[in-house]
């Protein structure tokens, strides 16, 4: 209960560029985080909530559509309760976006079917961090719980910035059966789970 579940939810390993988050990256190393659109990165400009780096998507002003998204997922049991959660900062007061989200999302083992969607909704985020999160229980069928931070339609100002990110059981639910756990495969290293 309590530990953060997700890689580098602090930004602070780069991925295959300075601009990019390890963990937060199709392939870098693993298949269980990505960024979509280009209309974000890994930035060290102007601080950030916990250590020196966070992520951003930025406004229309960078000429990248003012949309995109960072996601990372982890592995969960079915009905364990999870919440995920970050820090938040507009750059601007001016910031606004149509839509600007923190959502835990869980995915049965292929990661084909959205199985549940909690969202909660970021358009009161201000020039101060502040803490954002969503609690939901993986469905029946979930093996994945991603984290997803999506803007779409954003404003010509600023960026919206994240930072500590985490996925977290919130409750135990059941004792651990290593029997179900086997070796790290080569597609995938950093997990061990079995099926």
């Amino acid at each position: 209960v309590g530990t953060n579940l997700l890689f580098n939810g602090g930004f602070e390993l780069p991925g295959s560029s300075a601009y990019s988050a390890r963990y937060w990256e199709q392939n870098q190393p693993n298949l269980h985080g990505g960024e979509s659109e280009s209309g974000g990165d890994r930035s060290d400009y102007g601080g950030a909530h916990g250590g020196s780096w966070k992520v951003q998507i930025f406004g229309t002003w960078a000429g990248q559509g003012g949309s995109g998204s960072f996601w990372q997922e982890a592995p969960v049991e079915e009905g364990l309760p999870c919440s995920a959660s970050a820090w938040f900062q507009a750059e601007t007061v001016t910031w606004t976006a149509a839509v600007q989200e923190l959502r835990l999302d869980y995915y049965d083992f292929n990661r084909t079917n959205l199985l549940a969607s909690f969202s909660t909704n970021l358009a009161s985020v201000s020039t101060s961090w502040e803490q954002h999160s969503i609690t939901g229980a993986a469905p029946a069928g979930a093996s994945w719980a991603r984290l997803l931070f999506n803007v779409a339609g954003a404003c010509p100002d600023g960026t919206l910035r994240m930072d500590d990110a985490e996925i977290a059981a919130t409750a135990s639910y059941r004792e651990q059966d290593f029997n179900a756990w086997a070796y790290a495969s080569s597609a995938d290293s950093n997990y061990l789970r079995a099926g």
